[in-house]
């Protein structure tokens, strides 16, 4: 996989893809992301970023991405997350094409750098979170305490650590 790396935690132990394939014993079903012999350039003429990935993660793991600077993570995760053109085919989440299938957008996210605070004004959390349809009451009240965000915190005067914290709200 031309430096990346994919390991996954179960039950504890952590494993390699293959590793995972062989003892979480899952089918495409459980599959939540699947890349297929992937190659991804960023223009024709260009030097490809990904070079025949496979890879598969399984529903309910979590997935250490880890590879050099300029091994093609971030590429790789706006690839998943829908951003940039590809053949159906060869990336899928939730067993849809990852490109095509817009309404991925509803269930999944890309947590990357900029995420679009700056067009809010400098909210509070509280209304940020209140700008979202359809939230889970339960699931953020829960998320704040274990992630330590406040109501009251205004998205301008926050850390980038404490912005990606409000993010995953």
């Amino acid at each position: 996989m031309d430096g990346i790396g994919h390991l996954a935690k179960i039950e504890g132990k952590i494993l390699t893809e293959e590793e995972m394939q062989v003892e979480s014993g899952n089918t495409s079903d459980d599959i939540a992301v699947e890349l297929s012999d992937f190659d991804f350039r960023f223009q024709t003429g260009l030097p490809l970023v990904l070079n025949g990935v496979n890879l598969r993660v399984p529903t309910g793991t979590r997935t250490l991405l880890i590879g050099a600077n300029g091994a093609g993570k971030s590429s790789m995760l706006r690839v998943i997350a829908g951003r940039h053109f590809h053949s159906p085919s060869k990336v899928r989440v939730l067993g849809r094409p990852a490109f095509h299938d817009t309404s991925l957008s509803g269930e999944v996210a890309h947590l990357g750098e900029r995420w679009g605070y700056e067009n809010f004004g400098d909210v509070s959390v509280k209304e940020l979170v209140a700008s979202v349809e359809g939230a889970d009451a339960k699931r953020v009240e829960m998320l704040m305490e274990v992630l330590e965000v406040e109501w009251d915190w205004k998205i301008y005067r926050l850390s980038d650590g404490q912005r990606r914290r409000v993010q995953l709200l």
